[in-house]
């Protein structure tokens, strides 16, 4: 399957370059999905960059066959006990 893959201006916010976002999704090492409060289906994915730095991207599900990448940095403790939290169901 081809995704398209969006970047938001958001997801550049912390300095990744656009290519590396779209690397965490094409080499995500971890995935989980949830609905959000504002009803919207988020994936949360984790890979590394060139240097083997993990990173964390937040992408938005268009429902369409399309991924709008809105967030992504350095992967932090607080986005790994998210993660396992979504993937205990809590």
């Amino acid at each position: 399957m081809v995704w398209v893959l969006i970047i938001h201006p958001h997801a550049r916010d912390h300095g990744v370059a656009d290519e590396v976002v779209e690397a965490v999704w094409n080499n995500a090492v971890d995935a989980v999905f949830y609905r959000h409060d504002d009803g919207s289906l988020r994936w949360v994915v984790l890979g590394a960059d060139s240097a083997g730095n993990m990173l964390e991207t937040v992408w938005l599900d268009l429902g369409t066959g399309d991924f709008l990448a809105v967030h992504c940095q350095r992967l932090r403790k607080a986005t790994i006990r998210l993660m396992e939290q979504i993937k205990d169901g809590n």
